[in-house]
């Protein structure tokens, strides 16, 4: 039996857990700081739904998981360490499904001796109440073509969940950026959904905020291909629906968001390779100035 720890049942999290659930041979269990009863994901296709154990203190567990799915946002990484400690031993694999490019910097030093699966996380999903949640037409994630990321995705064959290992995770990583932070931006300070990117000058905005951030990305080593984004952002508006980034429902909830890991990690690495984003820098001062915990 496969032991699976998920740490941060937020809307991702949940979702990953909905396809461990799928897998017979895998026990899951989750940490939380309020307890619920049930995991309940809703598909298009098909409900899971199955109650799980509850964990709300570290100090509960015993003995080390194979698994850990680590599904807080990255700003909130410090605070679960106690639960890293407790849950990782040697042969644990630790699944973070965060966004940004920093994972091993951010979470490395938490994990004593668990190997660590960064993930690029696909996944349009929108938790609905604890334990509860509701995901978009696309579930994947994208992980390093070694061997605690081939474990991973072996793990999840079979389920709803697509897990594609990569030789240059840094690259994919840099995809997903771009767009989380062109995206994550312009919604966070409209307080809109994706579909905002429908109107004609928030995707004039927004393709020329991901013209200066794929020359960032470029500049720190992804092999991307320099591109209009114009398609992406249309697709993006198109399939928006109601769904909101997590950047923006962290706004719209007035609690800390992460700008730093979307944003401030972009500005710090064009500055670094000396890489102009004039564009990018005056809309990161405003999202920075709309944090509760940067308000001057």
């Amino acid at each position: 039996m496969t032991r699976v720890l998920l740490v941060g049942p937020g809307a991702i999290g949940l979702t990953v857990a909905g396809a461990v659930l799928q897998r017979p041979e895998m026990a899951l269990a989750v940490a939380a700081r309020t307890p619920f009863d049930t995991i309940a994901v809703e598909l298009d296709e098909e409900r899971i739904e199955c109650e799980v154990p509850v964990l709300t203190d570290p100090f509960a567990i015993t003995g080390p998981f194979h698994l850990v799915l680590l599904g807080t946002k990255a700003h909130q990484t410090p605070a679960v360490a106690p639960w890293l400690a407790a849950a990782c031993g040697p042969d644990t694999d630790v699944v973070v499904l965060q966004n940004g490019i920093t994972h091993r910097e951010r979470v490395e030093p938490l994990i004593g001796p668990a190997s660590l699966v960064p993930a690029v996380v696909n996944i349009p999903a929108d938790r609905e109440a604890p334990g509860h949640v509701r995901v978009g037409f696309r579930r994947h994630l994208v992980v390093p073509d070694d061997g605690p990321g081939r474990r991973t995705a072996h793990r999840f064959t079979d389920t709803f969940l697509d897990v594609d290992t990569t030789a240059d995770w840094h690259t994919a990583a840099w995809r997903k950026l771009v767009m989380n932070a062109v995206v994550g931006t312009i919604t966070v300070l409209t307080r809109t959904t994706n579909t905002v990117l429908l109107d004609r000058d928030a995707r004039t905005l927004a393709v020329a905020l991901a013209d200066e951030v794929q020359q960032v990305a470029i500049a720190d080593g992804a092999a991307l291909e320099p591109r209009d984004y114009g398609p992406v952002i249309d697709l993006v508006g198109d399939a928006g629906g109601d769904h909101r980034s997590s950047m923006t429902t962290d706004r719209v909830n007035g609690v800390p968001s992460e700008w730093r890991v979307r944003n401030l990690d972009v500005i710090q690495r064009a500055e670094k390779h000396g890489v102009d984003v004039p564009l990018f820098r005056h809309l990161t001062t405003l999202v920075r100035l709309g944090e509760p915990s940067d308000r001057p």
